[in-house]
């Protein structure tokens, strides 16, 4: 018996391109590979046929691998060359950099060959946040550390680029009454933290203040990439009114006659 040979490993008759993640959602890779076998492509084992995914500089980290052993067979090329082909599986968290791409296949005499390609998998930027709105229950003058009444607000790593410490961003502005648009209540009222609770509630006293129409990066915030069903990959922001400012009008204030606030990471 002679053992089978694996040969490059290809996607559409070419090497393997740069790839992308689809945020959110998963990044099908086809790829084929010839296998050339010296007793003929009836000793093959088809079934055996299969491709691994696999980051290279660090293969376990946070789930970054894929496999698959169901890859199928093709029409032979000649009488002992063979053609696979086989799809693996790119999840959203998957690890910016190298990876390689691992083809292998067995005879019916159990000999087993493999073959190695690398590619480069691309960073993604992109973040899903919920809910889609702050508010506050009613409130008086002078009222202090009120809390928002639909706290947290979560943000999720939708793609792969881990977001660094303090990278996690909110522009707050200046809040327009809805009725008497020239009273207003500065963005600097309010606090965000990653933390809550407590007597006074920790949003309140240690939350990174609030500028106006500035994108203000808070304090500890970090939103690495990662399997969310694995509770990996989100961060949560406490929002907290610190107090409202003597002299404003009876109504309701919002950003209804302005720009929204926004989340955004760097």
């Amino acid at each position: 018996n002679a053992a089978p040979t694996v040969e490059a490993i290809v996607s559409g008759g070419y090497t393997i391109a740069a790839q992308s993640v689809t945020e959110n959602g998963i990044t099908e890779l086809r790829a084929n590979f010839l296998v050339t076998d010296p007793d003929g492509t009836g000793d093959l084992n088809d079934t055996t046929a299969n491709l691994t995914l696999i980051r290279s500089s660090a293969p376990w980290a946070n789930g970054n691998i894929s496999a698959n052993t169901t890859c199928y067979a093709n029409a032979d090329v000649d009488s002992d060359t063979a053609n696979y082909t086989c799809v693996v599986q790119i999840q959203y968290w998957f690890s910016a950099g190298a990876w390689n791409l691992t083809a292998g296949i067995r005879d019916n005499a159990n000999a087993y060959s493999i073959n190695t390609t690398n590619f480069t998998l691309q960073e993604t930027t992109a973040i899903v946040i919920s809910p889609l709105s702050i508010a506050f229950a009613q409130i008086t003058l002078g009222q202090e550390n009120v809390t928002s009444s639909n706290d947290p607000l979560i943000i999720n790593n939708t793609a792969n680029d881990d977001i660094a410490t303090g990278n996690v961003r909110v522009t707050g502005l200046d809040l327009i009454g809805e009725v008497t648009s020239s009273s207003t209540i500065g963005a600097n009222n309010f606090t965000v933290d990653i933390d809550a609770g407590g007597s006074p509630p920790a949003e309140c006293t240690a939350g990174t203040e609030l500028v106006n129409a500035t994108a203000t990066g808070i304090t500890s915030s970090v939103l690495p990439a990662g399997n969310r069903s694995a509770s990996l990959g989100s961060e949560e922001l406490y929002v907290c009114f610190r107090k409202v400012p003597s002299g404003l009008s009876p109504q309701a204030y919002s950003t209804l006659n302005g720009t929204a606030w926004t989340v955004s990471v760097v």
